[in-house]
């Protein structure tokens, strides 16, 4: 729960209107309104006020208004980025310990399939797989990309799933192993 939910919820159970707590705090009642809003976070200062008057627990109080300023400035931060063309090096935004869900959408994706094959090759139960698994990414990663052979690879390893669980893994690697004949880049063993 952030701080701005924290003071919606109590100031609804004690029934106070935003007008009757802006005037135990002296606070301005809009203040309040888009603090609850999430349209600012409050000052510390204001928190504390807010914290006294609803009974709540003044050290939560204090974590939840430094997150909500961090929140803040960050989205002001990210705003500026976008609005100035300035793109974060995805492992710097790491390093800062910038949050994920803030990166657009594209990063985003990419971020989700880095962690996926991440987790894939975590789980790779012995040193051959895991061996055989870089390899390959590193054959994918080598490759020179345009929408032709991507869509083409895509194929193919869907061709590779269907096919090697109808016919078997041996008759996947002999059908191949013909396309490859077929375009002479390996002779076919006899």
């Amino acid at each position: 729960m952030d701080i701005a939910e924290l003071i919606k919820i109590n100031r609804k159970k004690m029934e106070l209107s935003y007008r009757e707590l802006a005037e135990k705090t002296g606070i301005s009642h809009t203040y309040i309104r888009d603090v609850e809003n999430n349209k600012y976070a409050p000052s510390l200062e204001n928190a504390q006020k807010l914290a006294t008057e609803l009974g709540l627990d003044m050290k939560e109080i204090i974590v939840l208004t430094f997150q909500a300023q961090t929140r803040l400035t960050m989205i002001e931060m990210m705003s500026a980025c976008y609005k100035y063309n300035i793109k974060i090096p995805y492992d710097l935004w790491l390093k800062a310990g910038l949050p994920l869900q803030s990166l657009n959408q594209e990063d985003t994706n990419v971020h989700d399939a880095i962690m996926n094959v991440a987790v894939s090759l975590m789980s790779t139960e012995n040193a051959h797989g895991l061996a055989s698994q870089s390899s390959l990414l590193n054959e994918l990663m080598a490759i020179e990309h345009n929408d032709s052979t991507t869509s083409a690879l895509l194929n193919f390893f869907f061709y590779v799933q269907i096919v090697s669980k109808r016919k078997g893994p041996e008759h996947i690697l002999a059908r191949v192993n013909e396309l490859l004949n077929e375009e002479g880049l390996i002779k076919e063993e006899k």
